[in-house]
């Protein structure tokens, strides 16, 4: 679920209303659709600009099944030089490294201050000239797993049957 800070909220509000998203990769790269500063527990992260566009955010779960679909996230982001460096030589060891995204609007002056709508791991990331693209998967799998069974029924009599006596 997600948790709506007062600043976004108010601004969600408005008739008009600018949002957009924005990335950190492995706690050391910042990534949006503008250059910019933005504070973090009062340091200063610098925000490149590699017109950062990301996929829907979709998850799913069969009830009938008891299944889930994990959820994907696709990165896309501008593979062109800066300081003589591609953001594709940049990102190839990055490879299960934590990507957060967050969606930013006008009045949030803090990290703190937007929303955050992903977290995931880097499953996958291709590039050409132009272009990189960064497939994430979120932390469903991980969270959810569960070791069963639980427990055993023991020999308590108020075991459904007689045959389900010390049964897991």
């Amino acid at each position: 679920m997600l948790t709506i800070k007062p600043k976004f909220e108010n601004d969600i509000q408005r008739n008009h209303s600018t949002s957009y998203p924005i990335a950190i990769i492995d706690n050391e790269y910042y990534i949006s659709t503008i250059e910019e500063v933005i504070l973090s527990n009062n340091e200063p992260l610098n925000f490149k600009d590699y017109s950062l566009k990301i996929s829907n955010i979709k998850e799913s779960i069969n009830i009938e099944t008891h299944s889930f679909q994990i959820s994907n996230l696709t990165l896309t982001l501008n593979n062109y030089k800066q300081n003589g460096t591609r953001l594709s030589d940049i990102l190839t060891d990055k490879i299960n490294k934590p990507v957060s995204v967050y969606y930013k609007s006008q009045s949030c002056e803090t990290l703190e201050d937007c929303l955050l709508v992903y977290t995931g791991l880097i499953k996958r990331n291709t590039h050409d000239d132009s272009i990189v693209k960064i497939t994430l998967e979120d932390l469903t799998d991980i969270k959810l797993q569960k070791e069963v069974p639980v427990a055993n029924l023991g020999f308590n009599r108020n075991v459904y049957n007689k045959d389900y006596i010390n049964r897991p």
